[in-house]
């Protein structure tokens, strides 16, 4: 097989962000989510260049309605994807998607809660963390899982 041009391309699937953190710019442009057929054909064209897709940038990549489409998307394109999240929005139906086949890797940025939740307990917050952390142990021990602090 021969080596690809890029080892990993960034696509930032939203700019939207459900938190403000401290370490974070300020996204100053108008704030929106790609849409499903720009994401295809950005995937098309870059899947012969790149090992792998990372969604990451100014937005959290959980908060995008076609999540699910996009990662279908790469699943098809045999194009693996690395994810940043800050976590907030872990639900049930969120921990079976990021359990799919497509994902090569999952961070999350854990220092984003004590810097918008100073005052809280983050004992809730980070249980959902390390239940998803046991799942992918036992569901997906291929799975790379980053905790950024």
């Amino acid at each position: 097989m021969t080596k690809k041009a890029y080892q990993k391309i960034h696509i930032e699937i939203s700019n939207i962000c459900n938190l403000q953190c401290s370490f974070c710019p300020e996204v100053e442009r108008k704030k929106g989510m790609m849409d499903i057929p720009l994401f295809e054909k950005i995937i098309q064209q870059i899947s012969p260049l790149t090992e792998q897709v990372a969604f990451h940038l100014m937005g959290d990549p959980l908060v995008h309605q076609n999540l699910k489409d996009f990662v279908q998307i790469c699943h098809e394109y045999k194009m693996p994807i690395n994810f940043v999240t800050n976590g907030l929005l872990l639900r049930d139906d969120k921990i079976d998607l990021l359990l799919h086949p497509a994902f090569r890797q999952v961070n999350f940025s854990l220092h984003s809660f004590p810097d918008n939740f100073p005052d809280k307990d983050p004992s809730i917050y980070l249980q959902k963390i390390f239940s998803f952390t046991d799942k992918a142990f036992t569901v997906r021990p291929d799975l790379y899982i980053n905790y950024r602090l």
